[in-house]
């Protein structure tokens, strides 16, 4: 059976350093999510 977002990121917003999820990308802050984003669009963008 596939995931409910097959296909989509899936990107975890938690404080707990530790937490991990199989299948997706943690992230510890607003600022991280951000960075990540406009990373990915600058590099979309070359």
């Amino acid at each position: 059976m596939e995931s409910p977002l097959a296909g989509r990121e899936k990107i975890i917003l938690t404080r707990d350093e530790n937490y991990s999820a199989k299948g997706c990308e943690v992230v510890h802050s607003k600022e991280e999510i951000l960075n990540r984003f406009l990373d990915q669009e600058n590099y979309s963008k070359k």
